[in-house]
C-alpha cells in the first residue's frame, strides 16, 4: 500500500493502482512510500490516487502473471501465472503491440509519466484513465 491509510487498490496491466488514503482514527500522517507517485483525484469524492508502475511479482517479472487485489482481511495481492497477460515492461515491436496506456520504447513497453489523478475513466476530460493517470485523445 502507498502509505497506513484506508486504500481500496486494483492491479492494472501489471501496475498497481490505489485511491483512498483516509487515515483511521488515531493514526499518525505519514509519508508515501517513495516507490509510488500520488496526486489528488479529479472528479469524484476527495481522495487521493496513488500507482506503484513496478509492484513485486513472485520471479520478480511483470511479464506471463496476472494479479488481482483481496480486501478481505489485510489487504493482499495475489498473482497466478498467465502465459497471455498484456502488461508493463513487457517486449514489443511492431508485432508486438504495447498495453492501452504505455508505449514502445527500445523494445519495452512503457507509460508516459505518471499524473495520478483518476480512478475511473469518468475522472477524466475525454474518459481515458489508466495506470491512474488521464490520457489524451479518445479510446
Amino acid at each position: 500500500m502507498p502509505d497506513d491509510g484506508e486504500w481500496q487498490c486494483a492491479d492494472s496491466g501489471g501496475a498497481t493502482v490505489c485511491l483512498g488514503g483516509e487515515r483511521a482514527a488515531g493514526v499518525a500522517a505519514a509519508p508515501a512510500d517513495p516507490g509510488w507517485f500520488c496526486g489528488p483525484r479529479r472528479g469524484g469524492e476527495p481522495a487521493r490516487v496513488c500507482v506503484d508502475l513496478s509492484p513485486d511479482f513472485p520471479d520478480g517479472r511483470a511479464g506471463k502473471w496476472r494479479c488481482h487485489m483481496i480486501h478481505e482481511g489485510p489487504a493482499r495481492r495475489i498473482c497466478e501465472r498467465d502465459i497471455g497477460a498484456h502488461t508493463l515492461a513487457q517486449s514489443c515491436d511492431a508485432e508486438h503491440l504495447c498495453v492501452d496506456g504505455s508505449r514502445c520504447v527500445d523494445g519495452l513497453c512503457v507509460p508516459g509519466r505518471p499524473a495520478p489523478a483518476c480512478w475511473l475513466p469518468e475522472d477524466c476530460p475525454g474518459g481515458r484513465c489508466r495506470f491512474g493517470s488521464c490520457l489524451a485523445g479518445g479510446a
